[in-house]
């Protein structure tokens, strides 16, 4: 248990938190890629979507069955993955690795954290992204929860119950760190604290406009004990 800084770039008031959960899309992984791919599934299955309208159904989906359906107007979502696994690595949609994130994480488990991650990606795409791009789970993270593992799905802060039983926190011991305002209002619905970055769905200006607290990445979080 590990005290946050008290800059801005942490909860404000300091409070100790014992578990620094993770979004994967965007915060840890960089999936820009994803958004030009979800472009072209919408116009693939008769939905021809301005980038702008995908990356706002992407921000108003409760998670990835619901982000689907809204860009193919319902699809049947056999045909919806065929599609999805068809073009997952080709090279215009493939994601790609932040170069800092693991490092920015590992400062985060050696300051005393566990970490976590909370993702609404479904855990056979989650663990061949860390396979594709390298990223060692086992050693980053404590828990990983993929979409299949709950139920409920962001922003419903029920989404975070599986990783509170596992850690046996209640959520005001909980930072979620991600890139949407669902991931702020599903952490602050469930009773915990959140952190922005500014590396996907939403911009600084946007999470300024909520009062919420970012950073530009996972490279700017600062805590007592790292530099």
């Amino acid at each position: 248990m590990t005290e946050l800084s008290r800059s801005p770039q942490m909860i404000e008031d300091a409070r100790l938190v014992d578990v620094i959960a993770f979004d994967w899309d965007m915060t840890v992984v960089d999936s820009h890629g994803k958004l030009l791919q979800n472009f072209a599934i919408a116009a693939e299955f008769g939905n021809p979507l301005t980038i702008d309208e995908v990356r706002w159904h992407w921000n108003e989906s409760i998670g990835f069955p619901d982000l689907m359906a809204r860009l193919t107007n319902g699809a049947d979502m056999g045909k919806i993955m065929e599609v999805v696994k068809r073009d997952y690595n080709k090279h215009e949609f493939a994601k790609r690795a932040f170069d800092y994130a693991a490092p920015a994480i590992t400062k985060l488990r050696e300051a005393g954290y566990k970490t976590a991650i909370v993702s609404g990606v479904q855990r056979e795409l989650l663990e061949k992204d860390a396979h594709d791009l390298g990223i060692d789970l086992d050693a980053l993270f404590d828990f990983i929860q993929a979409q299949d593992d709950c139920e409920h799905k962001k922003p419903d802060g029920r989404v975070f119950n599986p990783l509170l039983r596992h850690f046996a926190i209640t959520a005001d011991r909980l930072l979620y760190i991600g890139d949407e305002m669902k991931d702020m209002r599903a952490v602050i619905d469930a009773g915990g604290h959140f952190l922005g970055v500014e590396t996907g769905m939403s911009t600084g200006a946007e999470f300024e406009a909520v009062g919420a607290l970012h950073v530009p990445t996972l490279k700017e979080v600062q805590v007592y004990g790292t530099v």
